[in-house]
């Protein structure tokens, strides 16, 4: 059966029976929820986008996944009754749904398909995050900044044969670094390279890829 979950709208909000549930704007910057404090709501993204971060004990920030529309906020550690693992900050202007938690719980608890939609959504970023935890672990710097650029291009949505793309960071370049746990100077190093080796050429501020095949082929 095809989903009827209106676009930017998470299966797990339409389930909340809601109604059309309000949707209002955060500007660019506004943190949502801080690390180790009590979890007492739960965000749904209708559009924009929010950076997931954790400070670590000597002061370096991990950007753990950038969410966006279509994306749940804050359930895990709701429905857990325990601290948030993460910090959550709007990178965007975004339009959020904010449900309380005690709400979301009763929904949660009595209705048997909001609850297996919980468990495949909360499952989900689960594997999110492990992939992304392997990928620190195991890929070069090279490699993931590689990856991170098909990312993008499939999430464009291109046609196989499309050439010359033009693609934009969502993060600044410094989060990038934070990200793939390199500094930023790497990181300029590394797309440098990407640029002698015929991959990409930077244009104030963007990315464009004369041939995303030959880019793809190196993932």
């Amino acid at each position: 059966m095809a989903s009827t979950t209106a676009p930017g709208r998470s299966p797990l909000l339409t389930d909340l029976n809601l109604g059309e549930a309000p949707s209002l704007p955060y500007l660019r910057g506004i943190e949502l929820f801080r690390q180790d404090t009590a979890a007492r709501a739960v965000f749904f993204i209708a559009s924009g986008s929010v950076k997931l971060s954790r400070l670590q004990p000597d002061g370096r920030q991990l950007i753990a996944a950038v969410r966006s529309a279509g994306d749940v906020l804050g359930a895990a550690p709701v429905m857990c009754r325990r601290p948030h693992p993460l910090t959550a900050i709007t990178m965007t202007h975004c339009q959020l749904v904010r449900i309380e938690g005690e709400k979301f719980l009763d929904h949660v608890r009595n209705d048997p398909k909001m609850m297996a939609e919980a468990f495949r959504s909360l499952g989900s970023e689960t594997v999110d995050y492990a992939i992304r935890l392997s990928k620190l672990a195991c890929l070069s710097a090279r490699q993931d900044l590689v990856a991170m650029l098909n990312g993008m291009l499939l999430d464009a949505g291109l046609a196989p044969t499309e050439r010359n793309v033009r693609l934009q960071f969502s993060m600044r370049r410094y989060e990038i670094a934070e990200s793939m746990g390199i500094t930023p100077q790497h990181l300029s190093r590394l797309l440098k390279q990407l640029e002698r080796d015929g991959l990409i050429r930077q244009e104030k501020g963007w990315i464009k890829i004369s041939d995303p095949d030959k880019l793809r082929r190196l993932s």
